[in-house]
This record gives structure tokens, C-alpha cells and sequence, in this order.
């Protein structure tokens, strides 16, 4: 049986920092990521493309560093809501998607996984698929409530005779429709931004 202490990763960034020869060191001395070293320092290695759906011979880590084959951690995660190693609790707060924590260490999400919490990662109080649908109605609820308001804006300004209160409500307009715009741009954003986290 292995000793934890060999399977704990804080931080996968700073393995790019470092010279080719250190970063063998490290990952023969402290972690097991030899299927991982292969992908990444070999710009020859050609995936099967019979395997792409993720294995127990995929890497995967867990919000708290520990590492472990993905197969075997979403075993475990449709039983326990903790880390099979330290026991940490890993869950979201405001849904029950906990296996969702799980990030498979492949060429194409290595850089962009998460911190950890070791080193000041955050675990949100949602998965990334249920952060998007809240996002959208809360913003669906903030947009038409700033609809509402531009369109009554708009119809004071046309009945408004006043040329100094006519241009007071054309301020206000403007004022709402950049609000418009930039709420509608957050909106677009938020998938990639959410998907750079846990």
C-alpha cells in the first residue's frame, strides 16, 4: 500500500517553472505522475485516439492536492462526499454534484486546473453546470428588470416636454442601456470563467 505523502500534489503550475532534470527528481522523489511526465515532456507521444474517454490509467487530482486514477476516485465519489486519502469533506455547498471535483490531468486541462486549497484554491458553492443556469436566471431576472426600466425611461422621454428634463432622462437611458450591455457581457463571459475553477 502506498503512503500518501507520495500521491499529494499543492500546486501543478510551478512543475512548469522548473528545469526538465528537477522536474524528473521531483516526480520520481515526491509524486507518481509518470503517465502525466510522458504526455507532457514528450511532444512525440500520440494519445490513442481509441481512448479518450478517461480511465483509471488517467491521473486525476482532487481540490486538497491528493491524486489517484480518475475511474477509481469517481468509484469512490458515488459513496463518499471526502477525499479517499486525507478524508477532507469535498463538496459544493448548493448542489450534490461532488464528483464533479474531480479534474482529470490530461495535455489539455493541465494548465488550466485549479489551485488547490493547500495553496489558496476555493472550492465555489457550486459545480461549473449549475453556476451556469443560476448565473443565467439571476441575470435573465437583473435583465429584465433593467428592461423594464429602460423602456419606461424611453416613454418618459417621449412624453416629456421639458428640454432640461428631456435631457436628464436621455442621461439616465444611456446610463441604463451601458448597464444592459455590460450585464449581457458578463453573461457571455461566465462559462469561461467559471470553468477555471473547482
Amino acid at each position: 500500500m502506498q503512503s500518501t505523502h507520495r500521491l499529494f500534489i499543492t500546486n501543478i503550475k510551478p512543475l512548469f517553472r522548473v528545469t526538465q532534470a528537477e522536474l524528473l527528481t521531483m516526480a520520481y522523489q515526491h509524486i507518481e505522475l509518470e503517465a502525466l511526465l510522458v504526455e507532457v515532456e514528450n511532444p512525440n507521444f500520440i494519445p490513442c485516439p481509441k481512448k479518450r474517454a478517461f480511465d483509471d490509467h488517467t491521473l486525476a487530482i482532487l481540490p486538497c492536492g491528493h491524486v489517484a486514477g480518475y475511474d477509481c476516485l469517481r468509484n469512490w465519489f458515488s459513496f463518499n462526499n471526502s477525499c479517499p486519502f486525507c478524508r477532507m469533506p469535498l463538496e459544493y455547498q448548493l448542489c450534490t454534484h461532488a464528483s464533479r471535483l474531480i479534474r482529470p490531468l490530461t495535455r489539455e486541462t493541465l494548465l488550466s486546473t485549479p489551485d488547490t486549497l493547500p495553496v489558496g484554491g476555493v472550492v465555489p458553492p457550486q459545480c461549473f453546470e449549475c453556476a451556469v443556469v443560476t448565473n443565467a436566471s439571476v441575470n435573465k431576472y437583473l435583465l429584465d428588470a433593467m428592461l423594464e426600466k429602460f423602456k419606461a425611461l424611453r416613454s418618459e422621454y417621449h412624453v416629456e416636454a421639458d428640454r432640461r428634463k428631456k435631457l436628464e432622462v436621455k442621461l439616465q437611458i444611456l446610463t441604463c442601456k451601458k448597464r444592459i450591455d455590460k450585464a449581457i457581457e458578463e453573461l457571455a463571459a461566465y462559462p469561461a470563467l467559471a470553468r477555471t475553477r473547482w
